[in-house]
């Protein structure tokens, strides 16, 4: 395998994202053995990898510690840090968010034509895209550009970047622009990406699905996936049909201070490790359950509160009526 694997890493002791990338690079690390793996790291966060936050030295090649500006928070300073990773490494690399669990080689991605490609977010086309009012809206107050007519909107998790020129300026444009939404309070870095990529034409070509299964939102690649991104998104978080979808799992990587036995099983077998029964929703189903009033009748539900009890006895006596009426 020639391309390297590049993950970024900003944590300090009280968060889990540590835990994550020794998952994720564990597993990369598992099945490609020869792969060059480069974690990328703020000074800050390197001083900290010492005892045993260090044990992930075992699975990657080398660290690349980058100087981020003082005054960033650490969001801010995750996002500087994927934002400028071509300039600060040499070669053709895939880089691999976080929170993932690699399932295969990768060695194919070698194969790849395309100067920098990537995977649709949620597996669809932007008009497709179950946020596609509210991006077209946030893109046009961040950036005052109409993305209505784009064909993509790609997912930043996975990202096959070779060293060439174009390269090299989607990633400065995408700096820049990232720039431009953080002073506007947007810290996140898929929109300044879409609007790079905007800017340029839409250069970036479609990455297939495989390497970047974005699993809490659609099936459509889990059965040839060669990574599985679980996503830190907010309404996932307390999804619990994987593992790896739990903070408390990654809890436990941490008290064990590693990779266990245990631990190892899971993730070499993180395509069996969902609970049953679990459900496939449709994509009418999906918008409900995203939907502000799907979202928190669910948090009523979990919580058993007073809102959830109150619709409840109310539907229930709507489904009686109708019953006796119909």
């Amino acid at each position: 395998m020639q391309t390297k694997i590049i993950y970024t890493l900003v944590s300090e002791e009280k968060d889990i994202y540590l835990e994550q990338a020794l998952v994720s690079a564990y597993s990369c690390r598992f099945y490609n053995p020869d792969a060059e793996i480069i974690l990328m790291v703020d000074d800050v966060t390197n001083q900290s990898l010492t005892g045993k936050r260090a044990e992930i030295d075992k699975y990657i090649s080398k660290r690349v510690v980058i100087e981020c500006p003082k005054a960033y928070s650490n969001k801010e300073k995750s996002r500087y840090l994927k934002t400028t990773i071509r300039q600060n490494v040499t070669g053709d690399f895939l880089f691999i968010d976080c929170d993932t669990v690699i399932c295969e080689s990768l060695a194919d991605i070698d194969n790849v034509n395309a100067d920098v490609a990537m995977v649709p977010d949620t597996h669809v086309e932007y008009k497709e895209y179950p946020f596609y009012d509210y991006m077209n809206g946030v893109l046009m107050k961040l950036y005052g550009t109409d993305v209505s007519q784009d064909e993509y909107y790609f997912n930043s998790g996975a990202m096959f970047v070779r060293d060439t020129p174009l390269a090299h300026q989607l990633f400065r444009f995408w700096n820049q622009r990232w720039e431009e939404s953080r002073r506007k309070g947007i810290v996140t870095d898929q929109q300044a990406l879409f609007k790079a990529n905007h800017d340029m034409g839409d250069v970036i070509r479609l990455l297939s699905g495989i390497y970047n299964c974005q699993i809490g939102l659609s099936v459509q690649y889990f059965h040839e996936a060669k990574i599985l991104h679980y996503f830190n998104a907010q309404m996932l978080k307390k999804t619990d049909f994987s593992p790896f979808f739990l903070r408390s799992f990654y809890e436990k990587v941490k008290m064990d201070e590693g990779i266990t036995p245990d631990t190892e099983q899971l993730i070499r077998t993180a395509k069996s490790q969902f609970s049953s029964p679990t459900l496939i929703v449709s994509r009418t189903e999906m918008d409900f359950l995203m939907c502000t009033t799907g979202r928190c009748m669910m948090n009523e539900f979990r919580q058993q509160g007073f809102v959830y009890k109150m619709v409840a006895f109310i539907i229930k006596i709507h489904h009686k009526l109708k019953q006796i009426f119909h």
